[in-house]
């Protein structure tokens, strides 16, 4: 572990289970330190489990646990705990503005932002006319409006210059259309999101983005739709996602699409080829149908005793290729430290299965090499399951 891993009041510890879910050995870890597994080579199981375990005592009332688990690693395995690094810019309330647009029908959808993201306010449609207040967080920047007709389109204009106070007026044919769309195809029946935010450069803080489009469907029964794009961007963050009014929450399944970097040079298709059913949601007999039809999963359990000393919050996410590998118990070792952790008391909360684009070698690479995890370029599809 690095010597600049945030320390803070957490405490932490790694654990190796076996491929058959029994408890091999668990090491606390500080700061700096380098913990070693070590036993004889014949008795080496293969497709180990690896598990990272933090506590968080600070608080005055309750106490906090996460664990991170990557399945099937190989013997041999050299990692590094490394943070996510990602810059957070701090937002200040300089003052308000106002746009006005005139002669346009009431909008499916606007946004108005900065380079820096959105800011709060709030907008009226009446007689025609589109009201839109915002506070101002940078001034003298620009700023981008994007409206969404009721047909779909979306139209835009850049604002310069904008001070605490100003108030401007257009009309709609000031407005133009965005010159690039990629079509999107959905189930029959299922509702639709989308977001797509524009960067000017490779993004280094949390928020820098402007957005061009944040837009629900509603029911909708068609089946295709578009997403809008300015091309004089270099970068762009694109999330589509489908998902069913179910009856049955427990089994509530989203179909998503996500793509940093480049528009997309492809039709995005989300399809019932993408459903994946849970057959069982504990995380000592988890199971799906189909099985194999993933190229990575994402699964969290998480549970929270509020009859128990110190009311234990407990999250754990594990990480899987193909497979069928499980944890049926933690080390005497974490559970003599810490008593609140009981296997038994988890909840599923959801799961994520990668269908394209995103395998395990990425994760592993990602999360357990040692370079820093800030954001870079991907693309994929994936199946979301809550609760």
């Amino acid at each position: 572990m690095p010597t600049d891993y945030p320390d803070d009041s957490a405490k932490y510890w790694t654990m190796v289970n076996g491929p058959d879910g029994k408890a091999i050995d668990a090491k606390p870890i500080s700061s700096g330190d380098t913990v070693e597994f070590i036993t004889e080579e014949k008795k080496v199981p293969t497709g180990i489990q690896f598990t990272f375990l933090s506590v968080d005592t600070s608080d005055v009332y309750q106490d906090f646990y996460h664990l991170e688990t990557y399945q099937q690693i190989t013997p041999g395995s050299e990692f590094i705990l490394t943070p996510f690094e990602i810059n957070e810019r701090k937002y200040s309330r300089q003052g308000t503005f106002r746009i006005v647009v005139n002669d346009i029908n009431p909008p499916r959808s606007h946004h108005l932002t900065s380079k820096y993201g959105g800011m709060s306010g709030g907008s009226t449609w009446e007689k025609y006319q589109l009201r839109v207040n915002s506070d101002l967080g940078y001034p003298d920047i620009p700023h981008l409006l994007t409206i969404e007709d009721d047909g779909g389109h979306f139209f835009y204009k850049f604002f310069d210059g904008i001070k605490d106070g100003s108030d401007i007026t257009i009309a709609s044919t000031d407005l133009t259309e965005v010159d690039r769309y990629v079509d999107v195809s959905l189930p029959q029946s299922a509702y639709s999101s989308m977001q797509v935010y524009a960067y000017e450069d490779f993004p280094t803080e949390e928020y820098n983005s402007y957005m061009i489009a944040g837009t629900f469907s509603g029911y909708y029964a068609q089946r295709s739709r578009q997403i809008p794009f300015l091309t004089r961007f270099p970068f762009y963050s694109t999330m589509v996602e489908a998902h069913f009014n179910e009856e049955n929450y427990e089994n509530h399944i989203r179909y998503l699409y996500q793509k940093f970097g480049s528009i997309p040079t492809e039709t995005i298709v989300l399809s019932d080829d993408m459903k994946v059913t849970l057959t069982n949601r504990s995380v000592v007999n988890y199971s799906t149908s189909p099985e194999s039809t993933y190229l990575m999963r994402q699964t969290g359990f998480y549970y929270f005793d509020e009859d128990a000393p110190r009311m234990p919050s407990v999250a754990w996410q594990i990480n899987s290729p193909q497979g069928k590998n499980r944890i049926s118990e933690f080390p005497k070792a974490v559970t003599d430290r810490y008593p609140a952790l009981d296997i038994g008391k988890f909840q599923h909360g959801r799961s994520l299965f990668f269908k394209k684009g995103r395998n395990y070698d990425d994760l592993i690479n990602e999360t357990l090499k040692g370079e820093p995890r800030q954001t870079r370029p991907y693309e994929f599809y994936f199946t979301e399951i809550i609760n």
